[in-house]
């Protein structure tokens, strides 16, 4: 037990030295955690309690009836605001490791590493929507030609500028979305297969839950201010330079609530290194602080786009997506926390929770 003590500690405090993580940080830790037998016992406990409260867990599509049938134009539209499912025929994404799909289907620790992008909630395009419920797999039943998603897995430290046209990289904040946005301009432009001028995107933009995990590490850099700020240049720079595009800006949601997530030696030691400040707050007033800065991000974003800044061409528009503004941690049939929504890491989204946000946002 002595020795598991200073194992924690020691990883804790080998992390403690920066004060936000990147890729290379979070595969250190993983790396250091994946031959330990207390983290493996831990982790596999873990799992086998998700199976039990779910045993499809790992391949979970909700049961619904999606009858939807919208014809999509008679003629391409020239207004965003004459646009049909079927008329998008280009998606993307920027954000962090929520839309990376990081460790959501993880089954060892080692799986922690994994970005599994074809199965991300706003940009995944693996299987069918009657497997897998995503936006793209949505919209593809209104346009089967839709192109921009992204398939497959892959180590998360071989995407640190993300993949195809998912520019998210995991354990990014929002001062990265100015060189997320020029990189998916410049890749919109280079794909052969997108026709730049009169194809239309649609573009879901995700981020700041980091900006929240870290605030009390730099409150001037992380503060609603600055990232009120971020996000307005990395608008701006879609705005001069996409033509025919729809943003999806989805509201950061309530990172308070990671607090309750503490469970087990593994999620409490990621909690620790990932998102500290909302995961262990040091005092009741730190806590209020992060709330204030959440709500006024949150408020800040509806701000900027209630301004009109958005809203001099009729072939771009941004829309608050705010879904997950009020999202409160699930409850189980027991009235528990129902893990299942989470990955093993008890952090980022699971396959039920990437569901649910694809259906939120649709």
């Amino acid at each position: 037990m002595k020795l598991l003590k200073y194992l924690l500690v020691a990883l804790v405090g080998l992390f403690a030295l920066h004060n936000a993580y990147d890729i290379d940080e979070w595969h250190n830790l993983i790396s250091e955690m994946a031959p330990n037998a207390s983290f493996i016992e831990d982790f596999d406990n873990n799992v086998r309690e998700l199976l039990a409260e779910d045993p499809d867990y790992f391949d979970y599509v909700p049961k619904i009836n999606f009858n939807c049938k919208v014809e999509p134009s008679p003629q391409k539209p020239t207004s965003v605001h004459k646009l049909r499912p079927g008329d998008i025929n280009v998606v993307a994404a920027l954000g962090d490791s929520l839309t990376a799909s990081l460790g959501s289907k993880a089954k060892t620790i080692l799986g922690l590493l994994i970005e599994y992008r074809g199965r991300s909630w706003s940009i995944g395009g693996d299987d069918s929507l009657e497997k897998l419920i995503t936006l793209p797999n949505i919209l593809k039943k209104f346009n089967p030609n839709l192109k921009g998603y992204t398939l497959g897995k892959d180590l998360m430290f071989l995407a640190k500028q993300g993949k195809g046209l998912n520019v998210a990289v995991s354990g990014q904040e929002a001062n990265h979305i100015p060189d997320q946005a020029r990189r998916l301009v410049q890749r919109l432009k280079e794909d052969k297969s997108v026709d730049f001028e009169n194809d239309w995107k649609m573009v879901t933009l995700f981020i700041g839950g980091n900006d929240l995990c870290r605030y009390c590490d730099d409150m001037n850099k992380h503060s609603p201010k600055a990232y009120i700020n971020d996000i307005q240049q990395g608008l701006d720079i879609l705005y001069k330079q996409l033509p025919r595009t729809f943003v999806n800006l989805v509201s950061v949601l309530r990172v308070q609530d990671v607090k309750l997530l503490n469970k087990g030696l593994v999620c409490k030691t990621l909690h620790k290194m990932g998102c500290e400040c909302a995961a262990y707050p040091k005092s009741a007033e730190a806590e209020k602080t992060l709330v204030s800065f959440q709500q006024a991000y949150q408020q800040g974003v509806e701000d900027l786009i209630n301004s009109k800044r958005y809203d001099g061409r009729d072939d771009f528009t941004v829309v608050v997506q705010p879904f997950l503004k009020e999202m409160t941690i699930p409850r189980n049939a027991k009235d528990n926390l129902d893990f299942t929504f989470f990955a093993p890491d008890c952090f980022h989204l699971s396959t039920k929770g990437h569901s649910s946000a694809a259906i939120g946002l649709w």
